[in-house]
């Protein structure tokens, strides 16, 4: 986001009818901090998400190791 706002704002163009539209551009991209939303009713907390992936995929390749070591104790 800072990439695209330093590179906008060294921009040089010749067309002024597009200047307000850069302009405008260029304050939502460093003032916008949207965040997700789930079906428009709750805030999508990425941080839980990951956490709770990584967790299970922790549970399943222990499952899994758990598995085929007590096949081949059989």
């Amino acid at each position: 986001k800072a990439k695209a706002s330093n590179l906008l704002g060294t921009f040089r163009h010749n067309n002024k009818p597009l200047e307000p539209a850069l302009r405008h551009f260029m304050l939502q991209l460093m003032s916008e901090t949207r965040s997700n939303v789930i079906c428009g009713m709750a805030a999508l907390n990425l941080n839980f998400v990951t956490s709770l992936l990584v967790a299970i995929s922790t549970l399943f390749i222990f499952l899994v190791q758990y598995d085929i070591t007590f096949d081949a104790l059989n």
